[in-house]
């Protein structure tokens, strides 16, 4: 995402996900931690030294961010690297287990919050997906980065005791390169997995 031309055909695959029909999900952010933190603790993991005093403040914050809601869109809400595959022509987004409703701000804010970059270039995010400088949407997709740099440390925790020894940036897999080989076109728009990472009544 560092690559000017790369965020330009992302913002386009996303503004075209965007485009689609409601899927009639939500993904509950409180939901989330709450469901990751338990497999932390049922594995007597570490988290990081004050991590237990967030989950109040994600609930704050995700009620703070209700209250003058943007129009929700079908999102991703998983762009990691390993989740955005470019064959040099297009770029193909797979793994929709996460796929929900969402404003078009989570699924920015969150991108950023998957990608390991700073917190400055939501910014740049937000011009290349809507064509020019928007400060409302900059600053929910701040927001939004915070929540999702929260609520997903416990997932990281957890890929990391599973998968030892496997490099990884501080908040996922890193955008300064992004996977090559691009995946069946069957596979670009696919329902959730029956397998769920989280509770089936609060995350699609």
């Amino acid at each position: 995402m560092l690559n000017d031309d790369f965020r330009l055909r992302l913002c386009e695959t996303l503004r075209l996900l965007h485009s689609g029909p409601a899927l009639g999900r939500v993904l509950d952010h409180s939901a989330v931690q709450t469901h990751l933190l338990a497999g932390v603790r049922d594995r007597g993991l570490a988290l990081p030294a004050g991590y237990e005093d967030l989950p109040g403040r994600v609930d704050h914050l995700a009620a703070v961010l209700r209250r003058q809601p943007m129009p929700a869109v079908p999102c991703h809400n998983d762009l990691s690297a390993g989740n955005v595959l470019d064959d040099g022509e297009r770029l193909w987004l797979i793994d929709f287990e996460y796929a929900a409703d969402a404003e078009p701000a989570a699924e920015l804010g969150n991108a950023i919050g998957m990608s390991g970059l700073p917190f400055t270039a939501v910014e740049q995010l937000v011009t290349a997906y809507r064509g020019e400088p928007d400060q409302l949407l900059t600053d929910r997709a701040m927001l939004f980065h915070t929540l999702s740099i929260t609520t997903w440390i416990p997932w990281m925790i957890l890929q990391d005791a599973a998968h030892p020894g496997i490099p990884r940036s501080p908040t996922g897999s890193s955008w300064t390169s992004a996977p090559s080989a691009p995946p069946s076109p069957a596979r670009t728009y696919e329902p959730h997995s029956a397998e769920s990472k989280t509770p089936p009544e609060n995350h699609p």
